[in-house]
């Protein structure tokens, strides 16, 4: 199909504008399988078990967090004598949103707080690998490393993570408990938006909302952008939720 294509482009310097314009859509129709819109979308998860530590618990242990559930664990809760830590230290988190006056701790974001490349004045990614200090030791547990969170849930941060070579960002909604035998700390709920670099609201759980980049809204528009186009459509189509890969 495409030798003759490019057999009729090349000799057909003589054929009308509507003639050629009828060769290029009939061209298209190979593409009729694709889609005429963006393939993003917002991937929700509520955890029948959540990532959760407590102080009472041995120093050293810790909860692995698998933030898209490829089973590559992406971020992990630490208790280390009694201070509960957050990082992704040889995991693939990188790094979560905290206030460019602290730079050691994680900042609760209010609802519809855009989490992305770009952030809000006064905010900025910790680096990738870093602890950051959620809750110390039950004789100051009420101190949540000024991050702003008060322990009265829903309270929400931000963070991004690599998969498959590509950046994600997302929200997640955090618990912390200082009246379960001295602290408790739970992920109860957290979202992403799976295009690579895509953006995301704190607390959206919709597709409608997504903050990316639109895909051409027809076949002969993608056909445009030649075989690139149909490899990012490909790239980013991603079929199952992370509740059906739990449940494979």
């Amino acid at each position: 199909m495409k030798a003759v294509i490019k057999n009729n482009l090349t000799q057909g310097q003589g054929l009308s504008a509507t003639q050629k314009l009828s060769l290029v859509v009939g061209s298209a129709s190979v593409l009729y399988l694709l889609p005429t819109e963006a393939d993003a979308a917002i991937i929700h998860v509520t955890p029948v078990t959540p990532p959760t530590i407590n102080q009472g618990q041995p120093s050293g242990t810790q909860a692995l967090w698998d933030v898209d559930g490829d089973t590559n664990p992406d971020f992990r809760l630490e208790n280390s004598l009694s201070i509960l830590d957050f990082g992704s230290n040889g995991l693939n988190g990188q790094g979560v949103v905290q206030a460019t006056s602290i730079k050691d701790g994680i900042k609760k974001l209010p609802l519809n707080n855009l989490v992305g490349l770009t952030l809000a004045a006064g905010y900025e990614f910790s680096p990738a690998g870093d602890n950051r200090t959620i809750m110390k030791n039950s004789f100051i547990a009420g101190d949540f490393d000024a991050g702003g969170f008060t322990g009265n849930p829903p309270e929400y941060f931000g963070f991004r993570f690599l998969s498959g070579g590509d950046t994600f960002y997302g929200w997640a909604n955090i618990n912390i408990d200082t009246a379960t035998d001295g602290g408790t700390v739970t992920i109860t709920e957290w979202a992403y938006n799976n295009t690579p670099n895509g953006s995301i609201l704190v607390g959206q759980t919709e597709d409608e909302e997504v903050a990316t980049t639109p895909e051409p809204s027809s076949s002969l528009a993608l056909l445009a952008f030649g075989a690139a186009g149909v490899y990012r459509w490909r790239k980013n189509r991603k079929s199952k939720t992370v509740q059906e890969k739990q449940a494979a």
